[in-house]
């Protein structure tokens, strides 16, 4: 499998660590995600966008979307990421794309509520 990563930065994102742990952690949870759910998938692409006020994100799996979707409801990893997010006053989607599953969303980079 492969991942691709992009970053597009149109100011210096300063933000609190727990913020900064928070993204890292919703990018590891989708990546586990894929490894459980995708395993036809060939490829992972990372996007965050960011500047001085929020970072947004997106996690695409880029498997072929074909039949029903996966069951969201069988673990706490979607649950678990909209929580962290909804610390930071923004806000998380999961589902099916145009280039496969992707978990979208963002964030404001001050400390938690």
């Amino acid at each position: 499998m492969t991942i691709q990563k992009r970053a597009v930065a149109s100011a210096t994102f300063v933000g609190a660590f727990s913020a900064v742990s928070c993204l890292y952690r919703i990018v590891q949870e989708s990546l586990t995600n894929v490894v459980k759910h995708a395993t036809e998938a060939s490829k992972v692409d990372i996007v965050l966008l960011r500047d001085p006020r929020r970072v947004a994100f997106t996690v695409t799996d880029g498997r072929p979307v074909s039949g029903p979707c996966p069951d969201t409801r069988t673990g706490n990893g979607l649950t678990g990421m909209r929580e962290h997010v909804a610390l930071f006053d923004g806000d998380l989607t999961a589902g099916p794309a145009a280039t496969g599953w992707a978990v979208s969303g963002e964030l404001k980079p001050s400390e938690p509520r």
